[in-house]
C-alpha cells in the first residue's frame, strides 16, 4: 500500500487500537512490526514431521509420528471444546448479535469519517483520503488517513488517523482501558506519555493518549479513542512542525471529529 511520505521521526511512536505507532522514514502511518503471538514462531507455521526412512528404505520412528500426530490433534480438540464451554462459542466464532450501539459496519472508512473539524482548523487537505479495511472472523476494521498543511516549520504536515474495529467474537469493554494504558510502555528519555480517562461525555468510555517530546516541551501526537458497545473508533493527530501545541484546542477537535463520525454512522446504517 503506497502511503504518503513524511520526515523520520524513530523516537515517537503514534498509534491505534490502543498501541502506539512507531513512525518510519517516508511513512507517517507506519505501525511497528507485529510482535508474534506467544508460542507461535516468528518464522511462520512449522509442519509435522514425516516418518524417518532408514536403511533399505525400511521406516524408523513411525508409530512415534502417528501417535504424535494423535495426542495433537487430541489436545486440539480438547482446547476447541474448552473454548466452547466456557465461551458458549467456538474459538473466534462470531457472535450472533454483536452490539455496535447502532452504529453502522463500513468497508471503506473514508465514506463516513468526517474530517469537517479539522478542515476548520488547518484548512483544505494536502490530498484525496487514503483508505484500507481488514476482516477476521473476530473482528472488522478499517482506517482512514488525511493529511492537511501547517505554515511554519521544517515538516510542513499535520496526519490525521482515523481507526475503526468493529469486534464480533467478544465485547471489548474489558480490554478498553488496559490496552490504552500499554502506551506507557514506550515512554523514554526522548518521549513521555500520558494516558488518562476522557470523561467528557463521548460514547460509553473514552481514552485520551498524548506524546511530549521530553527536549522541547512540546506535544507531537495526540490520540482520542472511544468505545460504543463493541465499537472502537480512534483519531490520532500528529504535527512534528516546530512551534507550540495547544493540546486542549486539539483535543476538542478530535472529539468533535468523533462524535460527527458516530452521528453520521448512526444515520447512514453501514454496509
Amino acid at each position: 500500500m503506497s502511503i504518503p511520505g513524511e520526515p523520520q521521526n524513530p523516537a515517537h511512536p503514534a498509534g491505534g487500537y490502543g498501541y502506539p505507532r512507531q513512525p518510519q522514514p517516508n511513512n507517517p502511518y507506519a505501525q511497528p512490526p507485529a510482535t508474534p503471538m506467544p508460542g507461535v514462531s516468528p518464522y511462520g507455521p512449522g509442519t509435522l514431521p514425516g516418518p524417518v526412512t532408514g536403511p533399505g528404505g525400511g521406516r524408523r520412528g513411525g508409530a512415534g509420528w502417528l501417535w504424535g500426530g494423535l495426542a495433537g490433534a487430541l489436545l486440539a480438540c480438547a482446547g476447541w471444546a474448552g473454548a466452547l464451554l466456557v465461551t458458549g462459542n467456538p474459538p473466534f466464532a462470531r457472535a450472533a448479535s454483536p452490539d455496535f450501539a447502532g452504529n453502522g459496519v463500513y468497508q471503506d472508512l473514508c465514506e463516513v469519517a468526517d474530517f469537517a473539524a479539522v478542515q476548520e482548523h488547518y484548512g483544505e487537505p494536502e490530498a484525496e483520503a487514503e483508505s484500507s479495511s481488514f476482516s477476521h472472523e473476530d473482528r472488522d476494521a478499517g482506517q482512514c488517513r488525511q493529511t492537511f498543511p501547517t505554515e511554519s516549520g521544517e515538516y510542513s504536515s499535520v496526519y490525521v488517523t482515523m481507526e475503526a474495529v468493529w469486534h464480533r467474537a467478544a465485547d471489548p469493554a474489558p480490554h478498553f482501558a488496559g490496552s490504552r494504558e500499554m502506551n506507557r510502555l514506550y515512554g523514554g528519555e526522548d518521549y513521555t506519555y500520558d494516558a488518562r480517562p476522557y470523561e467528557e461525555g463521548l460514547g460509553d468510555e473514552a481514552y485520551l493518549v498524548s506524546s511530549t517530546d521530553s527536549a522541547e516541551d512540546r506535544t507531537d501526537w495526540i490520540s482520542l479513542a472511544v468505545r460504543e458497545g463493541w465499537l472502537e473508533l480512534s483519531i490520532s493527530w500528529s504535527n512534528w512542525s516546530e512551534g507550540t501545541t495547544e493540546k486542549n484546542e486539539i483535543t476538542q477537535m478530535l472529539h468533535q471529529v468523533l462524535e460527527d463520525t458516530l452521528s453520521a454512522m448512526k444515520d447512514s446504517g453501514g454496509a
